[in-house]
């Protein structure tokens, strides 16, 4: 069982950067809905003349509403695959493990059969 630690430390620097790069942009969204808000709020009662302006600022609102969505999803995706790399790393420990003691346990039962060659 051999693990390649340089394709695994990419991996991890590669989701590492992406989580990090995600929770920067996420700080801003709160902010957007909110003014999201106020827009459709303010269109309910603006003339006709500001219309246009208003619909064109609540499109590129919704677009980056949209992106922040898009990101979250790829967020949990990224999460769900940083688990997954966890729990077969762990497996991989586990294993590792279990081949140590089932090659000591080997080791013993060869020095027990040797040491009973000693009484035939």
């Amino acid at each position: 069982m051999v693990v390649d630690s340089r394709s695994i430390g990419k991996d991890v620097y590669y989701y590492d950067q992406k989580i990090k790069k995600n929770l920067i942009n996420n700080g801003n969204i709160e902010k957007i809905i909110s003014e999201y808000k106020l827009l459709k709020k303010f269109k309910k009662n603006a003339s006709d003349e500001f219309n246009g302006e208003i619909d064109n600022l609540l499109i590129k609102t919704n677009k980056i509403i949209n992106d922040k969505l898009k990101s979250k999803n790829d967020q949990v995706n990224l999460f769900l695959t940083l688990l997954e790399y966890i729990n077969t790393l762990d497996i991989k420990i586990k294993n590792l493990e279990s081949d140590k003691i089932l090659l000591k346990i080997k080791e013993l039962e060869e020095e027990i059969i040797n040491l009973r060659k000693l009484f035939n």
